[in-house]
């Protein structure tokens, strides 16, 4: 616990030692630490309702069966296209030890419906009256705006992309410190839409990995918020831009369905080829550095190196001797590729079972470098007047893994 907390703590020093203008936190620095005490008050208070309350983990677990019950429901629309490369009826008798199961064709489907289902959500403001309603919390203690504090909520749901599509009209007029925090969450959290094909892929080593992804999506957010008040506060001198009304991002429920369809779709088409080629790459790197002499009794790989620079952050999170290696290569992989890769890479490993919840807690968000060229797209069309977007980025990345060590190390005092 001790190295736990240490780490935690840690965090937050890193953050003030990245803070863009220590001279300006340190003259407001009431009102600052005002904001990190409350914030750090709320993330124990949620951290602790969400893993030992017992009313809140039940409400956990229906979200988390919710969830899956709809990534069963796309396996049928899989089935009616794939046959049974979807998961249908097999036309001929499987051997023992075989295998049908297809990543591509059974798995990433899901997000496809759960696309269109947000969607539609969405334009019904359903999702926004939501985001508004919990999101007067991170208005109050962050000091933020509505408008900043309903993506926040909605990155519970949505992805980097979809959950500021909502305060579209009003991006342009967000101040810096809250632009940087929609950069921070694109890369602290996830979406639903991915959360059945993590747990599809995680199901023979944790029979409740989608339940650690919708507690670390939610404790991520206001770790990020957390760290984010810290490397770029707040500029007192700026009024606050307050959403009025909340307006559908979309024309009408078929506008909503069919967007949600072909965002889903593409998304879809983009993984698939992003695990083809990472793949190929990592394993072509793999062959060209197996020329090189054995270390420690092993063929070096891209993910042994990575692994090396994070043996300070697995530390902290008090992994045991014989899961470090492992557990190093895992995250990294998912910082340099991308987190599908790493969960793959975790369910070939037999890590122990604390450490499988702890790697599912830092490899569960978005924070890998592709994603920095997909936020910086995505959001430069949403809102193509402001002068943030490419001069945070970097530091939006960094803003997100700090938040995602914070969070587990916070769990890993819990457990």
């Amino acid at each position: 616990m001790f190295r736990n907390l240490l780490g935690y703590v840690l965090c937050i020093i890193v953050a003030f030692l990245l803070c863009e203008n220590r001279k300006s936190y340190i003259v407001d620095k009431k009102k600052n630490l005002t904001i990190l005490c409350l914030g750090i008050a709320l993330q124990l208070i949620v951290a602790m309702s969400l893993l030992h309350g017992s009313a809140v983990i039940n409400i956990v677990k229906s979200v988390a069966n919710f969830i899956l019950k709809m990534g069963e429901a796309s396996i049928e629309g899989t089935k009616f296209v794939f046959g049974y490369l979807g998961g249908g009826k097999l036309p001929f008798e499987l051997k023992p030890g075989s295998s049908t199961f297809s990543l591509a064709l059974q798995a990433l489907p899901m997000m496809i419906f759960i696309s269109a289902f947000f969607a539609i959500l969405t334009h019904l403001r359903i999702v926004p009256i939501m985001a508004k309603i919990f999101g007067f919390l991170f208005k109050y203690i962050f000091k933020i705006s509505n408008s900043t504090g309903m993506v926040s909520v909605a990155k519970a749901l949505l992805g980097q992309i979809e959950a500021p599509f909502i305060i579209r009209s009003y991006l342009d007029m967000l101040p810096k410190n809250e632009m940087f925090i929609i950069l921070s969450l694109a890369f602290s959290t996830s979406a639903t839409s991915v959360m059945p094909l993590y747990a599809d892929i995680l199901r023979n080593i944790s029979a409740n990995a989608i339940e650690y992804f919708i507690i670390a999506n939610i404790i991520n957010i206001i770790t990020t918020l957390i760290i984010c008040s810290i490397i770029v506060p707040k500029d007192y001198s700026h009024s606050i831009t307050d959403i009025c009304e909340i307006n559908s991002p979309y024309s009408s429920v078929t506008d909503a369905l069919n967007t949600g369809l072909s965002k889903g779709t593409a998304t879809w088409i983009s993984i698939t080829g992003s695990l083809i080629g990472m793949v190929a790459l990592v394993s072509f790197t793999n062959t060209l550095l197996g020329y090189l002499p054995n270390v420690g009794g092993a063929s070096i790989t891209l993910q042994r190196i990575i692994g090396i620079f994070l043996y300070p952050i697995v530390w902290f999170l008090e992994i045991p001797a014989s899961d470090f290696l492992a557990f190093s290569q895992v995250v990294g992989s998912k910082i340099v590729l991308n987190e599908v890769i790493s969960m793959v890479e975790l369910a070939k490993n037999q890590l122990s079972d604390p450490t499988n919840v702890k790697a599912i807690y830092m490899i569960s968000n978005f924070g890998n470098i592709s994603t920095c060229g997909i936020t910086v797209a995505g959001l430069t069309v949403l809102s193509p007047k402001s002068q943030y977007i490419k001069s945070l980025i970097n530091k939006a990345f960094i803003a997100g893994l700090l938040s995602t060590i914070m969070t587990t190390c916070l769990v890993s005092i819990f457990m």
